[in-house]
């Protein structure tokens, strides 16, 4: 099993897509009721407790995540120094890498860097020189023999083009990453859909950028004779080529959980403190009473046509429908619109791997590594 461990609430930046909603969410009593609001900003529970909790699991997996996970640099290195997790991957703002030594950092197998494309767009969105001090510290852990994954994790929202930006962090020979993925801004948060007009935006900036984005991919798999790692497109095509049906694609509620910092276990990482999603506690719970807690999407994930390409996308969205059913809606067209721009793509990438001139095992993909898969 794969678990986020939530070592803080805390970060050191202050995200307009992130920070700022949060100061202007506003919830009804009845939602409010539902979220543990007394939830401890930092871990309250010992590392001890947690490798007992681990101990019954060969294939424990564990990614640090926060807030900002690497404001408590002395508490991952006491982790990976006591619990012997089968993987061990991190989730950061890449602003403290140059601070954890890299007897740590190379012990990573991944590490999810959270970037949104090109310098300019990164900063607008994070601070000011956030860009420049990522890439200063990936150059440094590279440079000190780190040979995992670093996979740029980017937020999508109307101030930026996906398909300029992923093109940025792939092509620019400055930009250190393995893969790429990104997260729509989108359903996690209430007041912001009335703030927003999101169907617009899909219909005539997001999706053309999809469509134009599909079509790069496919040209630099002919140029390069390999596969770029675009999670969202080759998560979902190898879905499209194999026919096999998909769960949540993230693992959610399945085979990726998240130990909060009071120590429950909940079906989805992200989602700090909301009841619903608890399914244990690592200090009364065996792994195989959370196991037995498995949580899926609701009915109106089971009935739709491209369930088992798509997997139901967020479980968090699925469950609380925070933008409503409408809202909820749009945001679904844009996976199916993801979709088929890659089913058209389906005959010509197979010609492709006929060919010899990529291989078919490059669209198998290092599943439940803090990738969505569908954005």
């Amino acid at each position: 099993m794969h678990y986020y461990l939530a070592l803080t609430s805390k970060c050191n930046l202050l995200c307009k897509y992130c920070y700022g909603k949060t100061t202007e969410d506003f919830l009804t009593d009845e939602e409010r009721s539902k979220y543990n609001l007394a939830l401890p900003g930092e871990v309250n529970f010992s590392v001890d407790e947690l490798l007992k909790f681990s101990k019954d699991d060969p294939n424990f997996s564990l990614t640090f995540y926060g807030g900002e996970p690497l404001m408590k640099i002395p508490m991952v290195k006491e982790i990976m120094d006591k619990v012997p997790a089968k993987d061990f991957m991190l989730q950061t703002n890449g602003t403290f890498l140059d601070k954890l030594g890299s007897e740590y950092v190379n012990r990573l197998n991944t590490i999810l860097v959270s970037v949104d494309g090109t310098p300019a767009h990164t900063n607008f969105n994070r601070g000011v020189h956030i860009f420049e001090k990522i890439i200063k510290n990936l150059d440094k852990i590279k440079s000190e023999r780190y040979k995992g994954e670093i996979i740029a994790r980017m937020t999508v929202d109307e101030s930026g083009d996906v398909y300029e930006n992923v093109k940025y962090l792939y092509e620019n020979e400055e930009c250190p990453f393995s893969s790429i993925h990104w997260q729509m801004d989108a359903q996690f948060w209430k007041a912001d859909y009335f703030e927003r007009d999101f169907k617009d935006w899909a219909d005539t900036k997001y999706n053309p950028s999809i469509s134009k984005l599909v079509d790069w991919w496919v040209d630099k798999m002919k140029e390069t004779g390999t596969v770029p790692m675009i999670y969202p497109f080759v998560g979902v095509f190898e879905s499209i080529l194999t026919g096999e049906k998909s769960p949540m694609k993230c693992g959610a509620g399945h085979s990726l959980l998240g130990i909060q910092t009071d120590g429950k276990v909940a079906s989805c990482p992200i989602t700090a403190g909301y009841k619903p999603f608890e399914m244990g506690d690592i200090r009364t719970s065996s792994l195989k009473d959370v196991e037995n807690s498995e949580q899926l999407p609701d009915n109106t994930c089971n009935s739709c046509e491209i369930k088992d390409i798509c997997g139901g996308r967020c479980l968090y969205a699925n469950k609380t429908k925070l933008w409503g059913e409408k809202g909820f809606g749009e945001v679904c067209d844009t996976v199916f619109f993801l979709v088929d721009c890659l089913k058209a793509k389906k005959n010509e990438i197979l010609e492709l791997i006929e060919q010899g001139v990529i291989k078919r095992e490059e669209f198998d993909y290092n599943k439940y590594n803090g990738c969505e898969i569908i954005p």
